[in-house]
């Protein structure tokens, strides 16, 4: 199968377990009917050096904003984490585990066909030739002696390959006929 598998290494863990956390902050806290809309609402932001802009209320942007003060999401969704209480703890140890279960369950979905074909199907397929080879008297005495005649052809077998043949080239020929009509 597979040698010094990095199990530890997997990169959608992470992404995996943030997921998680955002999906159950949103059923700890559901949105409460207010949205960011792009309509005619604008928000202002002072900088520190003074200078005010002024951004339309958009998702996007305020995603941007929140960044700039140290609050990353990459969806609006991830506000939902925002709110803290008492539970944030048991959420992300609940995050972990379903991500490691999320992400176990794919690997054993990706091995379970490997492990069949090196238990099941190598040794089956090593078996069945042993026991053919046995079975059929193709080695030891006299095993030269039946390959021949396995190999060897029935005495009308010829005619009837000859037969194919002669009728193959005749269609073959038809064909060209026909398609000489067409051109």
């Amino acid at each position: 199968m597979e040698s010094h598998r990095p199990f530890t290494l997997n990169k959608a863990y992470l992404g995996t377990k943030e997921e998680f956390v955002t999906a159950f902050a949103l059923l700890r806290h559901p949105p409460s009917g207010l949205s960011v809309s792009s309509g005619n609402g604008n928000f202002k932001l002072q900088d520190g050096t003074g200078n005010t802009r002024i951004y339309p209320a958009s998702e996007e942007n305020l995603v941007t904003v929140l960044s700039g003060y140290g609050i990353h999401l990459s969806s609006i969704k991830q506000l939902a984490r925002i709110h803290g209480d008492e539970y944030d703890a048991e959420l992300d140890v609940i995050s972990h585990v379903t991500a490691y279960f999320d992400i176990a369950s794919k690997r054993i979905i990706d091995d379970i066909p490997k492990v069949f074909e090196t238990i099941f199907a190598l040794r089956f397929g090593q078996e069945l030739e042993d026991q053919l080879a046995n079975n059929l008297k193709l080695v030891g005495d006299g095993g030269v002696e039946t390959c021949k005649r396995y190999i060897r052809d029935e005495p009308d077998v010829q005619s009837r390959r000859d037969n194919l043949t002669r009728q193959q080239g005749i269609l073959k020929n038809a064909l060209n006929v026909v398609d000489g009509f067409f051109k």
